[in-house]
């Protein structure tokens, strides 16, 4: 999405209007040409009557001069909300982990650019930003069905806490629609396996039996309940890792079926 500035969009206008700056302004009526540019550089902020009178000798409208665009301006609002740890944040999150794996320590690069292993601190606020921009990228993919709550898209003009409340619902629902998909039931049930952490490193597979398993460790290491335990959780942790790899054959044939039938 592009975000511009009031500089920006006044420069756009005066352009519009075939005007120099000085021509410019002359007729809303302000100091010179050095005031034009400081509004074009960003540098300084024109007043509300200034803002009035150039919506006056143009098409443009005031909000727009302003704010930007209602996209821009809906944007704008629910990126710097979703920016902190917030409810619409929270439920953006929920959303998107239905659909994707999303950033975290174990699953993007330990290692700067010289090779040398990045402090933990370094790679949490890499996966913040990693977060940020999964975020940025949700937002403006559900601009418009977003804007579609609203009967007037200039409606959206300071109203944010109305705006942020609408956009917690419409991701609440999101969410909801998205776990009765084939990439939310597929995520659910991934994070559910991944959430299960093994007990015991033995794999058994590499015992025909209980009893072949327990010949292999010293009579001292365990009781015998113990020893009964670790080789059964094992097992479990097996059938883990099997569902893990069957879920994943499941998601590869679907992909390669949506690719022969090309939709």
């Amino acid at each position: 999405m592009e975000l511009t500035t009031y500089g920006q969009r006044i420069y756009r206008v005066r352009k519009s209007l075939n005007m120099t700056m000085s021509e410019f302004a002359k007729v809303i009526d302000v100091s010179g040409k050095s005031t034009v540019n400081e509004w074009e550089k960003d540098r300084a902020a024109p007043s509300d009557q200034s803002l009035k009178k150039i919506a006056l000798i143009s098409s443009a409208e005031e909000n727009w001069l302003k704010y930007g665009s209602p996209e821009e301006y809906l944007y704008k609002i629910l990126y710097a909300e979703s920016f902190k740890e917030t409810e619409l944040r929270n439920k953006i999150l929920s959303y998107i982990e239905l659909k994707i794996e999303l950033p975290n320590v174990l699953n993007i690069p330990s290692m700067d650019a010289s090779g040398n292993a990045m402090k933990y601190s370094v790679l949490l606020k890499k996966v913040k930003e990693l977060t940020d921009i999964e975020i940025s990228i949700v937002i403006e993919d559900n601009i418009k069905d977003l804007l579609s709550e609203f009967e007037n898209k200039n409606d959206v003009y300071s109203q944010d806490i109305l705006l942020i409340k609408k956009a917690i619902t419409f991701f609440s629902n999101k969410a909801i629609e998205q776990e009765f998909t084939f990439e939310g039931e597929y995520r659910i049930i991934e994070d559910a396996l991944k959430a299960h952490t093994p007990r015991s490193s033995i794999s058994p597979s590499s015992y025909s039996t209980f009893e072949s398993y327990l010949q292999t460790l010293p009579d001292s290491m365990f009781d015998l309940n113990e020893k009964i335990d670790l080789y059964y959780s094992a097992r479990l942790s097996d059938v883990v890792l099997d569902a893990m790899i069957k879920i994943k054959d499941i998601k590869q044939e679907r992909l390669e079926k949506i690719k022969e039938l090309d939709i």
